[in-house]
């Protein structure tokens, strides 16, 4: 059965939630607050470093009225939490929705008639936080005090961080020729090795779960997908500053892969205690389809859409939700994100370069059909990723001539591919009744849904955005923002009917 489809009868939940305070550095140190939490806002969308969360806390009240022990307990929870301490948020389980990090607490007070309701708000981050506060800084100390500067932070952070490697003159993973670069890493690596010398926040509590670790890189796991064991080939990053979180989004291609911090519960988790697992997910963006192969690519990377499922759900299947638990719908279709020319530069070879372009020696692709509707809009890429290896072509092994054409062509086509029914594609919001297994990243099926064009009724969707609420008195919902809604009649009626009405070019392409 496909995850989120339960039967016939509406499911709206009421509460209370599922949510745990880690206030120490010791496992088994988390208090519940469920119980006083009188409304959450829990929120992820799939493009940024760190979800976002909001706990409203009222303690205990006795007939509507707080007594002197409740006003109490808002002071020891007062100081009893603290930021950076870790919350583990959930509805249907623990630990169900999201595992993160606090930023502020504040205590509130208000007049509800004639009583005073005392409570506390509590606000912060998925673990995304971790990686967005921390920074990569380089300090070029050349003053007499540098040696004993750099041996106090080597005692704390390692002998590899990058404060104090600044005047190595490299810096990097360690390269097949031994030589400390992001020259020829494969992609995985690269973000392995981010994680490992780069991160310096400490979290005692996961710290202690993991191992004897102190960084992020101790209890994240790492999911890496490659397309074609890709590679990173940059000199500037041995010399970037700024958010570990940024660092990571210059290793990957934007255009060709997502990157995001997720956690979902046991029995997934690999810690023996109740904290959900924290994964970082890298992985080609998975729009591949066996149907939308309009301009070729040399293989399936087995990370395409009949691939998608649901990240947290029991056996990975896609979400399913069927008409009558939908509380609000808002779907249609615009033509904002509609490309009829896409073009691909290098960043790390001549050939494909803005150089070669001022040449004419570069390799667009023109949607003509969709030229004529929606005028020559362009979507321009710059793969990080695609780079030859030189000394292979210096010993024989490649054809350089060939392989940065054909490399560019692939991404060009993947592009291209992607995105030519944008302005078919269906997208929007809709408020459903609430699950805590939903994520972005995960497939939609909506069985009843009408398509915009064609006769078969139901459609998928690619979830973007979730957010999760619930408040006293309610029922808990998500809202969920989705895009790339369509079915299979849509593909072929596009490809049959649509586009394709100019008998010299039926095809409606236009390729080097």
């Amino acid at each position: 059965m496909p995850a989120s489809s339960r039967g016939d009868s509406l499911i709206l939940q009421r509460g209370p939630p599922k949510v745990a305070v880690w206030t120490t550095g010791v496992l088994g140190s988390e208090i519940e607050v469920g119980h006083e939490v009188v409304a959450f806002n829990v929120s992820k969308g799939i493009g940024g470093a760190s979800g976002r969360w909001t706990l409203d806390l009222l303690p205990r009240t006795m007939s509507g009225v707080q007594t002197v022990a409740d006003i109490r307990r808002r002071a020891v929870l007062y100081r009893d939490l603290a930021p950076n301490q870790l919350v583990s948020i959930g509805f249907e389980r623990t630990g169900g929705i999201m595992l993160g990090l606090i930023d502020s607490v504040r205590k509130t007070r208000s007049l509800v008639g004639q009583t005073v309701k005392y409570g506390l708000r509590v606000t912060g981050r998925d673990m995304g936080k971790a990686l967005e506060v921390d920074n990569v800084v380089f300090a070029s100390v050349a003053v007499e005090t540098q040696p004993a500067f750099h041996a106090a932070i080597a005692a704390t952070l390692g002998p590899d961080h990058p404060v104090v490697n600044d005047m190595k003159g490299t810096w990097g993973p360690l390269t097949p020729d031994g030589v400390e670069s992001f020259l020829a890493i494969k992609l995985e690596d690269a973000v392995q090795w981010v994680l490992d010398h780069c991160t310096t926040l400490n979290i005692p509590v996961l710290a202690a779960a993991a191992g004897p670790g102190k960084t992020p890189a101790d209890f994240i796991t790492l999911d890496v997908t490659s397309m074609h064991d890709d590679e990173v080939w940059s000199e500037s990053l041995a010399s970037y500053e700024g958010s570990v979180w940024s660092f990571l989004q210059s290793v990957i291609d934007p255009d060709l892969y997502e990157i995001r911090i997720d956690s979902r519960p046991d029995p997934f988790a690999v810690l023996t205690t109740a904290l959900p697992e924290v994964v970082l997910i890298v992985r080609p963006k998975p729009f591949d389809h066996p149907k939308m192969d309009w301009a070729k690519v040399s293989e399936s990377l087995g990370t395409g859409w009949e691939h998608l499922g649901g990240f947290a759900t029991a056996d990975g299947s896609h979400h399913e939700v069927p008409e009558h638990e939908v509380l609000h719908e808002e779907l249609g279709r615009d033509d904002a994100d509609v490309f009829s020319y896409v073009d691909v530069t290098m960043q790390n070879e001549l050939a494909g370069s803005d150089a070669a372009h001022a040449l004419g020696l570069f390799y667009p692709i023109v949607d003509t059909a969709a030229a004529t509707r929606w005028g020559m809009k362009a979507y321009r890429a710059r793969s990080a990723l695609v780079a030859a290896d030189l000394s292979k072509i210096a010993n024989g092994e490649g054809d350089y001539g060939k392989e940065i054409p054909e490399a560019t062509k692939e991404v060009r086509n993947r592009i291209f591919n992607w995105n030519r029914m944008n302005a078919y594609f269906e997208k929007g919001s809709l408020v459903v009744a609430g699950r805590d297994n939903f994520r972005v990243g995960d497939k939609l099926v909506l069985p009843w849904a009408i398509p915009p064009i064609g006769d078969r009724v139901g459609m998928e969707f690619y979830i973007v955005g979730c957010t999760w609420s619930w408040s006293y008195g309610g029922h808990y919902t998500t809202n969920l923002q989705v895009t790339r809604g369509h079915n299979t009649e849509m593909i072929d009626l596009f490809d049959l009917d649509t586009l394709f009405t100019n008998p010299a070019n039926p095809t409606g392409v236009a390729e080097t």
